[in-house]
């Protein structure tokens, strides 16, 4: 099997895009249109007429050209309209042109002993009853959705999204957030017009903000992309408030609601607590001694 690589120029954008949509690992991150936003210099590994794709994330510091995994794209990798085998596995992975990369591939491409290492994922099936999923739920989650009920909160969907930005500056920890919001709005501004994009927000009885999430929707997938809580909020349990009643309005339906993670305990678990099912993807590195250098100041 030959593979080309193609600069962002040579791409048939039209045909790349068809191939990852027919993927059965297809995912909304390796769009075209949504690597547009998060990726604008990337590249792709081509074979068999776009019968397989992988998008390279291109990225450069110093003069040096390198792949990294950008934000708000949790999943890229191999993706075909056949099935992937592990000899295609190894070929695309020996094409890669660069001699530095930190990529996370999909879950169709987990080989044993073919990868730095192995994240979790976790995923809830919305096409059966509420009724159905709600006896999947852990015993927290449905004691934090009771508790949350004495608060009296209610869900509000006209969320702006300037409003939904300023909870999650004010009240996400543990990330570069300032560096990542400008980013995050580039993207949100970018793809609008490709996925259906819905924000919610919980407010108590005197209309105050308790949290807010949006989702993206992309085909038979609902990404969990970004939330936030404030500190009553968490008392509340409003975010269990918020994701019951999204599984409510959705349940029945043809989707998979998509956590997009967490490799953060405490939020792992709180993923599983609502029944979901954990899949795994994996992570490939190689770097020398520049690479490491060029990681530094990502």
């Amino acid at each position: 099997m030959k593979i080309f690589r193609l600069t962002y120029k040579e791409i048939d954008l039209e045909a790349y895009d068809r191939c990852v949509e027919k993927s059965s690992f297809g995912s909304v991150y390796a769009m075209s249109w949504y690597l547009d936003a998060v990726s604008p210099q990337w590249e792709v590994l081509m074979a068999d007429d776009y019968r397989y794709v992988v998008p390279l994330p291109v990225k450069k510091k110093f003069g040096i050209r390198y792949l990294t995994q950008p934000y708000f794209c949790q999943q890229l990798g191999i993706f075909s309209t056949e099935e992937i085998s592990l000899s295609i596995y190894n070929e695309f992975i020996k094409a890669i042109p660069y001699s530095f990369y930190h990529l996370q591939l999909n879950t169709g491409n987990v080989f044993a002993g073919r990868f730095s290492e192995l994240r979790d994922n976790f995923v809830l099936n919305l096409n059966r009853p509420y009724t159905e999923i709600r006896e999947n739920y852990g015993s927290n989650f449905s004691k934090n959705i009771k508790k949350s009920k004495k608060y009296n909160l209610y869900t509000d969907k006209k969320i702006k999204f300037d409003e939904f930005l300023n909870l999650i500056r004010s009240h996400t920890s543990g990330r570069p957030i300032e560096n990542l919001l400008p980013i995050f709005n580039h993207l949100i501004q970018k793809i609008q017009e490709k996925v259906i994009i819905e924000i919610r927000g919980i407010r108590d009885e005197k209309d105050t903000i308790q949290a807010v999430a949006l989702f993206l929707r992309w085909k038979n997938r609902l990404y969990f992309l970004l939330n936030a809580s404030t500190p009553e909020g968490k008392v509340t349990h409003s975010m269990s408030f918020l994701l019951d009643n999204v599984i409510q309005d959705y349940a029945g339906q043809d989707l998979i609601l998509d956590f997009e993670g967490s490799s953060i305990p405490n939020i792992a678990r709180f993923y599983q607590s609502t029944g979901a099912v954990k899949t795994s993807f994996p992570v490939i590195r190689a770097q020398n001694g520049i690479g490491k250098i060029v990681k530094l100041f990502r």
